[in-house]
């Protein structure tokens, strides 16, 4: 991947699937990629556009907020 701060090519030292499980569960350190507000999530999850406008269709939120 690529690093905007340190103008450099960054190789991750597995897949693609469990990078992004590492790093939405900050199992890395190296914070590959600052800013994403999934950081720590209890439960991160991918929703289809199908599916986030079905679940807003039945009145419920798509994406509560679970910091409360």
């Amino acid at each position: 991947m690529y690093n905007r701060g340190d103008d450099a090519w960054i190789v991750a030292d597995c897949g693609v699937v469990e990078f992004l499980y590492r790093t939405l569960n900050t199992e890395d350190e190296d914070d590959s990629l600052s800013g994403v507000m999934e950081w720590g999530a209890a439960g991160p999850r991918f929703l289809t556009e199908a599916e986030e406008r079905r679940i807003k269709a039945s009145g419920q939120d798509p994406w509560p907020d679970d910091t409360e």
